[in-house]
């Protein structure tokens, strides 16, 4: 029995499969994530593996109501930019996040959608959980554009307590027409917690570290001040991508490509 065409195809397939594992292997070479969306320098990690995170537990508080986060003055709803509270977190359907800083004088990140209204002034004031001292109320110039912005107040009557929970409003004064004034007000809750151990690495790395930790606003503080200060498009690129990275994963899709129009501190 002649077995040379069995012998030939046997070794055609051993061929052609070896070159296509040597492809695959050049292909996996040759890939670099950071050459992907997140720019020329992006970060050493993934995207896959940028995803893998947890937004650590978190307490929440009741709601205070009866404000309006429209007012008249906006096309749509202002938001805070905070998770929604996971379903093992959330205590009552109107219970809103305590989140949790290390900083004395915290950024609050609002989402302000376009204005149909004139505006007049943005305040936004920190109370003790009572509502019976305040803290700071400083005012701010109202945007000219929809994004979002960072108020910081940085005089305080007192300080914040470790531990403590406070209340946080920001309000806009608009005049939907000539002869009426309306105020659209968004809420939340914030705690301080006692600063611990910097964490190492990259921008995107450090956040997720807060993160996991349940430090929400530095977390997000720290996301806003690297795109806002990024010198180049590469360093834009890489900090747009984790901001984007971030704003997924935490169930805040919404904002993933929105602007940061600034932080304003008073």
């Amino acid at each position: 029995m002649n077995l040379r065409p069995y012998r030939n195809a046997l070794m055609l397939s051993a061929t052609l499969a070896l070159g296509l594992w040597i492809g695959e292997v050049k292909a996996a070479i040759s890939f670099n994530p950071a050459q992907t969306q997140f720019g020329e320098t992006g970060s050493a990690i993934d995207l896959a593996s940028r995803r893998r995170f947890r937004l650590g537990s978190r307490s929440s508080n009741y709601r205070l109501g009866g404000f309006s986060r429209n007012g008249g003055c906006f096309a749509e709803e202002m938001t805070p930019l905070a998770p929604p509270l996971a379903t093992a977190d959330e205590v009552a359907a109107d219970a809103l996040p305590i989140d949790v800083t290390t900083k004395t004088r915290p950024i609050f990140f609002v989402h302000m959608p376009e204005m149909v209204a004139e505006p007049i002034s943005v305040q936004l004031t920190l109370q003790d959980e009572a509502g019976t001292q305040e803290l700071a109320s400083a005012r701010f110039e109202a945007p000219d554009e929809s994004g979002i912005i960072g108020l910081q107040p940085t005089t305080f009557s007192e300080e914040m307590i470790p531990g403590e929970i406070y209340l946080w409003q920001m309000s806009v004064n608009c005049k939907p027409t000539e002869s009426t004034e309306s105020t659209a007000v968004v809420e939340g809750w914030i705690t301080l917690a006692e600063p611990s151990e910097p964490s190492e690495g990259s921008i995107f790395e450090q956040a997720v570290t807060l993160i996991e930790d349940g430090i929400w606003q530095d977390a997000v503080m720290l996301l806003a001040q690297a795109r806002l200060n990024a010198p180049d498009a590469a360093a834009i690129a890489v900090a747009d991508g984790d901001w984007q990275v971030v704003m997924e994963g935490v169930g805040l899709a919404d904002f993933a490509d929105e602007p940061i129009l600034g932080i304003m501190q008073q």
